[in-house]
């Protein structure tokens, strides 16, 4: 099972902390076996003392020892928790383990002491975490967060603009979230669009960047009209194929789903966000084989 844990930033009205954004890119990872582990081998050590401090009682026994096989536990569980705890921010919790590990060095540490501080610890990781929000993944659709460039993998190399865009289309179907996945794919296909703007040399009277779609679509068509006039040749039927074909897409998605997600005119669900989501990436591949940035 995926996690993905997000600390919300405070209102700039809090003096005492910045104000941070926090995008789909800054949520930590988390794989929640992890938080399962740690709690269960800090309450195992605990049991454990426990247990044998309560024996040792029943038989009249004051004192147990507190041996070197307590100490190695320990030791491995703060060897694998601490950089944990520090990547997913819970400082208090890091602040009890800190104590514990200056205990363990104390010569008059004592069995039942130890295993009080390990509840401490494992109640103040438990109110942390109270205070993150977790959101989970489908494991149907977890690779699509974990690696989001692999469905775009042949389309990246050759337009490396398209690289964040297409990242974010990819964690944004995985969480679930349908309009903003289509939005990114509509950057990933500016990417396509401007490369073969610059291509066919389409004029423009000022930054490719500040003209509308309609625009930059109609310059790409007013260069493919000579291309008809070309005389025939294998070569003029590929480039005019090629040409035509990818502009007439263009203006499809434009129309499609382009003016809707850029103006805010609909929302989408899963099952059209995925067509969308497929059929860029499937399209820019094929740009891919005879444009790049």
């Amino acid at each position: 099972m995926t996690s993905a844990a997000i600390d919300l930033p405070l209102p700039s009205f809090f003096p005492e902390m910045q104000p941070h954004l926090v995008t789909l890119l800054d949520m930590i990872q988390t794989e929640t076996w992890n938080l399962v582990n740690h709690a269960s081998g800090l309450t195992r050590i605990r049991d454990d003392m426990k247990a044998r401090y309560s024996a040792y009682l029943g038989h009249g026994m004051a004192g147990v020892e507190f041996s070197d096989n307590d100490r190695q536990s320990i030791l491995v569980m703060e060897n694998i928790m601490r950089p944990w705890l520090k990547s997913h921010g819970l400082a208090a919790t890091i602040d009890r383990l800190n104590r514990i590990m200056e205990y363990l060095d104390d010569p008059d540490r004592h069995i039942d002491d130890m295993a009080d501080k390990l509840t401490m610890l494992l109640e103040v990781m438990e109110d942390e975490l109270r205070r993150r929000v977790f959101l989970y993944i489908p494991p149907e659709r977890a690779y699509l967060y974990r690696d989001p460039q692999e469905w775009f993998k042949k389309v990246i190399p050759a337009f490396p603009s398209a690289k964040h865009d297409a990242e974010d289309a990819s964690r944004c179907y995985a969480l679930g979230l349908y309009t903003a996945c289509v939005f990114h794919c509509m950057a990933v296909l500016q990417s396509g669009l401007y490369a073969m703007a610059l291509d066919l040399k389409v004029p423009f009277k000022h930054s490719i960047e500040l003209a509308e779609w309609n625009a930059v679509i109609a310059g790409i068509e007013a260069k493919i009209e000579p291309l008809r006039s070309m005389p025939k040749s294998d070569n003029r039927e590929e480039l005019l194929t090629f040409f035509s074909g990818c502009a007439a897409q263009f203006r499809y998605f434009k129309d499609a789903w382009r003016n809707h997600v850029a103006h805010m005119r609909r929302e989408y669900g899963p099952g059209e966000a995925w067509q969308v989501f497929i059929a860029v990436r499937d399209f820019m591949e094929l740009l891919s084989t005879r444009l790049h940035e």
